[in-house]
């Protein structure tokens, strides 16, 4: 009896002690589900308070309701929104190792792991980051942003191959915005494909404009006029369009100081985020003392550094409000917005800058292998105007296929002629040199001409010439005197005159030397033939560049005859016994109808002296900043 009326009371206490602890669980969750409803009405308010107050109030939640899926998700979202990384990438974690697998989960955490690579630069957020937007898209296929966003981080990985894969995707499935369209357009330009990204960019601009678009004034910034497109442009709507997904948060792009130095530079090579030496309070100074006021409070903020030292920048942000908004430090007494140091800029010819070094962008697209080329521009007067013609070679075997353009633009930067051409053998190398000529008639004025060589891969040179054009000479023209490689008579086929110009104007130790130039104006006597004589010199210089002063060591006249006013000509000068060294040839021409004359000359050396001339920009081979 003693031991069933034991059992009994055993039995009581137990169920008591249940129903106490079902009672307590069910008032945790009540009051989780309470607190959980009230931080959602809080946190839908805008005022700061109000949002911190509901962070207080999903952390309880949480804690009371450790399960919730709901909670968890609600608090990392909040966290997001306010700039808590840290623990909103927390929660978020905790939400996917809790089994949750839906878009809107891996989508926030793939954006946690972005803002962590703003702060750090580190490869291994980006990573993650690919990892969760990869999850999101086999979560919700369908949906436009997510493969955007894959498509993002893709390029910021170096991976632009993989990024326009995932951004055609997102353009089938939203072609009416134009975030897929943009991210399809920098992947098109990081893989080369300039004239598809120009395209596509045109297509995005047409559907919306922002007041980034006006920052810059891109006439007249081409860095290859050769192309249709404006590759420094690209490069800038190409890194304009990263900096809108890095900085986008929800429907809103937060931009601030970080995104605009991200856009004028690139990404930088790495990001110093609260120093050791830097101080993380300041009270700003007061420029008049008051009696009556206490001093001024020190109030705490973050400090990024963004180094590009490819660049010289180091650019010192503040986030004064501690809501990951930079801006440049105060200061009354200077400038704190950076620019870069010219000498690395100049040093860098796949490089342009802008308005005065306010943006530095791309002057060749990403992966372009270098190639060498040589180009020359000469006038020839023809009729009442001017023709001129410019020569373009590269090294290349006879079973090379490579491709030559040119573009002229006028004083207003319009082009005004663009051509392109298959190089074929030159007479200085036949067997290591491809040559391409390309002629136009221009009226008077300063030009411009780009000259750009490409291969059947990757490789691309550009070269940058300008030529000025004198108004036609009222009585006899003479073009310019170009020095030519190998025996004149090679240069003469059915098809007309085919020069192969030295470029560098540098000969070994050969017999002899040729030179071509074309009169136009000649005077024509009563029997219909034009007569004249020219007189062609070799005179030594000290260095080329510099007027020749000394007696000629060479002299040679011929009187020649010719029907009608124009005439082309070629002249062979002896210089086996001329020593090494730099020399001038002057041919004096003198119509014997008229009695006019012009000259005109052309300098060069022979044997081991190197001719110093600046040689046409090639693009570097050094890698742009950190991942690009």
């Amino acid at each position: 009896m003693v031991a069933r009326a034991l059992a009994g009371l055993i039995t009581v206490a137990w169920l008591a002690a249940f129903d106490v602890t079902w009672v307590e669980a069910a008032s945790r969750e009540a009051r989780a589900e309470a607190l959980y409803q009230r931080a959602a009405r809080r946190f839908s308010h805008a005022s700061v308070d109000s949002q911190s107050a509901a962070l207080r109030d999903f952390e309880e939640a949480a804690r009371l309701a450790p399960d919730r899926k709901d909670v968890w998700k609600a608090y990392g979202m909040a966290c997001l929104e306010t700039g808590r990384i840290q623990l909103s990438r927390a929660c978020l974690t905790r939400l996917v190792r809790m089994g949750a697998n839906d878009y809107e989960s891996w989508f926030a955490l793939g954006v946690s792991w972005k803002q962590d690579w703003l702060l750090t630069v580190e490869r291994s957020s980006l990573d993650k980051a690919t990892d969760c937007f990869e999850r999101a898209t086999r979560a919700a296929p369908d949906r436009a942003e997510g493969w955007t966003a894959l498509a993002s981080i893709a390029l910021l990985r170096g991976r632009p191959g993989e990024a326009l894969i995932a951004a055609s995707r997102g353009c089938q499935l939203d072609s009416k915005t134009a975030e897929p369209t943009l991210t399809a357009a920098a992947a098109c330009y990081r893989l080369g494909a300039v004239a598809e990204a120009d395209r596509l960019f045109g297509v995005a601009r047409s559907r919306f404009h922002e007041k980034w678009m006006d920052s810059f004034r891109w006439e007249g910034t081409d860095p290859d006029l050769t192309t249709a497109a404006n590759e420094a442009e690209l490069d800038g709507l190409t890194r304009w369009t990263m900096a809108r997904f890095l900085f986008r948060d929800g429907d809103v792009v937060r931009w601030d100081q970080r995104a605009e130095l991200f856009v004028r530079y690139g990404p930088p090579a790495f990001i110093e985020l609260d120093p050791v030496w830097a101080k993380l309070e300041i009270a700003f100074p007061r420029h008049a003392e008051i009696m009556y006021a206490p001093p001024p409070i020190e109030t705490p903020f973050h400090i990024q550094v963004w180094h590009y030292p490819q660049l010289g920048i180091n650019a010192v942000l503040w986030d004064r409000l501690l809501r990951y908004s930079y801006d440049y430090p105060y200061a009354n007494d200077r400038v704190m917005d950076p620019v870069p140091d010219p000498a690395l800029v100049d040093a860098r010819a796949d490089l342009v800058a802008l308005d005065g070094g306010r943006g530095v962008f791309r002057a060749v697209p990403p992966g372009t292998e270098p190639l060498s080329l040589k180009a020359i521009v000469n006038r020839f007067p023809v009729g009442d105007g001017t023709r001129i013609v410019t020569h373009l070679s590269s090294p290349g075997l006879p079973t090379d296929s490579l491709w030559g353009s040119w573009a002229v633009a006028d004083e207003q930067g319009h082009v005004v002629h663009r051509e392109s051409g298959l190089l074929s053998i030159s007479e200085c190398d036949p067997a290591g040199e491809r040559l391409i000529e390309f002629a136009a008639p221009v009226p008077p004025g300063r030009y411009r001409v780009d000259v750009a060589v490409r291969n059947g891969s990757r490789g691309r040179g550009v070269a940058h010439l300008g030529v000025t054009v004198s108004p036609p000479a009222e009585e006899l023209a003479m073009s310019d005197l170009v020095m030519i490689c190998g025996d004149p008579s090679t240069s003469v086929g059915d098809n007309g005159i085919h020069l192969s110009p030295n470029v560098e104007r540098h000969v070994d130790n050969p017999s002899s030397i040729a030179f071509y130039y074309e009169l136009e104006g000649l005077g024509v006597g009563n029997d219909g033939l034009a007569r004249f004589t020219y007189t062609c010199t070799l005179h030594p210089l000290e260095r080329l560049g510099k007027e020749a002063t000394m007696a000629a060591v060479y002299q040679a006249s011929r009187e020649e005859q010719n029907v009608g006013t124009h005439r082309r000509q070629f002249v062979t000068a002896r210089v086996s016994s001329l020593e090494p060294g730099f020399y001038e040839a002057r041919i004096r021409v003198k119509d014997l109808v008229t009695g006019a004359e012009v000259d005109r000359a052309v300098q060069f050396a022979k044997g081991w002296v190197p001719v110093t001339e600046p040689k046409p920009s090639a693009p570097s081979r050094l890698k742009y900043l950190a991942f690009w």
